[in-house]
């Protein structure tokens, strides 16, 4: 949680993927929070029942939660019908931004009403940010990224709405 000008805004960070490793056989040791995909039968974590607790504890911290997760196939340019639903289900446990990045290409971008009534953000991937990976193969979009600049103000019944979102494209160019 970062506070400034008393606005309180949460960063809450998660996989789905950690490329066939398992983080949380020593809970004791640093991880990150994972919440497998259904179809993962050999990784460990939380569930999206626990997760979305998780996330409306989180929320309850601050006055805006941003929620940022590694998810979605790489090179796909369209999510996951079951990414599209979590993102859904995390504006609905308190997030006022969702945003991905894992697929190495950009998807989607979209606005959704909260159940506040004001508007969150749902970007399932922002692409690469700086990547050389495959540069062997050019007919791979993986150069393009997003970055996303949005501003967070609170209004005058005390909650917090997203202003100015604007996306900032970013082209990778490898010369060797």
């Amino acid at each position: 949680v970062i506070e400034k000008d008393g606005l309180r805004v949460g960063i809450f960070a998660f996989t789905r993927y950690l490329n066939a490793l398992n983080n949380l056989r020593d809970p004791r040791q640093p991880h990150v929070p994972m919440a497998p995909y259904s179809d993962d039968p050999l990784s460990r974590g939380y569930s999206e029942a626990q997760l979305l607790e998780k996330v409306r504890a989180a929320a309850k911290e601050c006055d805006a939660l941003v929620v940022t997760h590694h998810w979605g196939d790489e090179y796909r340019p369209l999510p996951r019908p079951d990414d599209q639903q979590l993102a859904w289900r995390l504006i609905e446990a308190g997030a006022i931004a969702v945003v991905g990045h894992h697929p190495h290409v950009l998807e989607p971008l979209q606005t959704v009403v909260r159940p506040v009534g004001s508007e969150a953000l749902i970007a399932y991937s922002l692409g690469n940010l700086v990547s050389n990976q495959d540069m062997s193969k050019p007919e791979r979009p993986k150069r393009d990224g997003l970055l996303m600049k949005f501003a967070i103000e609170r209004v005058a019944d005390g909650g917090t709405e997203l202003r100015d979102i604007e996306p900032v494209p970013v082209w990778t160019e490898n010369v060797f």
